[in-house]
């Protein structure tokens, strides 16, 4: 039987939601796997070998620990893009000698900002790469080898039909201070409650925040946001100042690219905002009609992949090596 290591981090961020949902997605499809999130935390220490006696001993434990890769057949990586800026983090996985592939929110071989960011043997250090959305930023470099396989949500809490009218604000942004404080001052003249992240969450806190509001700010343009779907699931609306802030997020078909100035259509649950008087204006009509129920039935309908995967993607990039 095919058997799948997955390795991530630790942290509760979007590399390990991804991984826990991609070990779902294989186990519907048949398919062995096992998640180890101190995976990255493994390659970290390797890397460091040569940093001073405590961590050459951190490395012997994780090079051990490594040697249970050898029972499996397929290793996936489930990181950001910005840990491929440092190839060599990979070397004791690739000298396994096995398929490895690479799974994150969008494909690099379709983002031009990131190609140059990292070595130019990034697309060729693994097998194949497994991608949340399938819209580029650019025409798609080595494009057989990306896989649209969306992601699998396993939700932390019931979801709560009835709520009142909060709005959420993500983290802050420095760089993007003054629109926030836009969101903030419209906010307050509505008198609309709001939540502003800040601090650390589990999964289940951060969900249980997202379960309670109507509206959710993004706080900078997102390469793809996994909150974004998630806040959907449970019934919150999405508010940009622009589709290029979510443009991964758009209805097109896989392998589409996303350019400036574009205006591909989106579900109904972004609200898209010019100027204060222009959000104030809609997010007083969104109050007249708002239902949770709505949005995340919306959402459901209008991208399925978001929530339970592409199976049928994910199971031609894992049998190319059965």
């Amino acid at each position: 039987m095919l058997k799948v290591a997955i390795l991530t981090s630790p942290r509760y961020r979007s590399p390990l939601f991804l991984a826990e949902g991609l070990g779902r997605m294989l186990a519907r499809l048949g398919v062995s796997n096992q998640v180890f999130p101190q995976g990255m935390t493994w390659l970290n220490a390797i890397r460091n070998l040569n940093s001073g006696y405590g961590q050459r001993i951190k490395a012997a434990i994780a090079q051990s620990r490594l040697k249970q890769l050898a029972d499996f057949d397929v290793i996936v990586v489930a990181g950001t893009v910005g840990v491929l800026k440092d190839l060599d983090l990979f070397t004791p996985v690739l000298a396994l000698k096995k398929p490895v592939l690479h799974y994150q929110v969008f494909y690099l071989g379709g983002s031009p900002y990131w190609l140059e960011k990292v070595p130019s043997r990034a697309l060729d250090c693994f097998d194949g790469f497994l991608g949340v959305s399938g819209i580029h930023d650019a025409e798609p470099i080595e494009r057989d080898k990306f896989f649209h396989i969306g992601m699998d949500v396993f939700p932390q809490c019931a979801f709560a039909a009835k709520r009142e009218f909060v709005a959420l604000l993500d983290f802050p942004a420095p760089e993007y201070a003054n629109e926030r404080a836009l969101h903030q001052r419209v906010l307050k003249k509505l008198n609309i409650p709001m939540i502003e992240l800040k601090g650390d969450y589990t999964f289940k806190e951060i969900e249980s925040l997202y379960n309670k509001v109507a509206l959710y700010f993004v706080a900078t343009p997102e390469s793809f946001g996994v909150p974004v779907s998630q806040l959907q699931f449970y019934g919150g609306m999405v508010a940009a100042p622009s589709k290029q802030w979510v443009r991964r997020h758009a209805m097109l078909p896989t392998h589409s690219v996303f350019r400036d100035g574009d205006t591909p259509p989106f579900s109904g649950n972004f609200m898209f905002y010019e100027n204060e008087q222009g959000l104030t204006d809609k997010i007083l009509d969104l109050k007249k009609h708002y239902s949770a129920t709505a949005v995340r039935w919306e959402w459901l309908r209008a991208q399925p992949h978001l929530f339970q995967g592409g199976l049928d993607n994910l199971w031609m990039a894992i049998s190319k090596y059965n």
